[in-house]
């Protein structure tokens, strides 16, 4: 979403998928969240942003045994990055955690397609 003087990015929804919707690391929530996070990587990447864009990252994990994992993991990666981790059930059977955020570059970078309201509410009807 553009503004005057800046972009907001949001991923929504992504997981351990690859190009075709294939879960991937089924039962393995941690190469799924590794998975999760190259996939969220390459989304800003196209969109002229990196992971030291992002205002939020929210982790939602399946199971809560996994959840001091996760914790750990995203801390020892991102540091001070402001990280939401919330048991919860996520969009699809298969997958054991699930990944939103939102980063906010400057407008200067060029290439961010421009949603309207149409595509933002079916986007987020996907998983309702």
């Amino acid at each position: 979403m553009a503004y005057r003087d800046r972009k907001h990015i949001f991923i929504s929804g992504t997981a351990s998928i690859d190009h075709n919707g294939n879960i991937l690391y089924p039962g393995d929530v941690m190469r799924q969240l590794d998975r999760t996070l190259e996939n969220v990587e390459v989304l800003l990447k196209h969109a002229g942003a990196g992971f030291k864009d992002m205002g939020v990252l929210i982790v939602y994990v399946r199971d809560p045994g996994d959840f001091e994992n996760v914790q750990k993991h995203t801390r020892e990666r991102f540091g001070n990055m402001p990280i939401e981790i919330i048991m919860a059930p996520v969009c699809r059977p298969g997958w054991l955690i699930e990944v939103e955020g939102q980063a906010i570059i400057p407008a200067s970078i060029l290439g961010l397609r421009i949603f309207n309201s149409l595509e933002i509410n079916l986007a987020a009807d996907e998983c309702g």
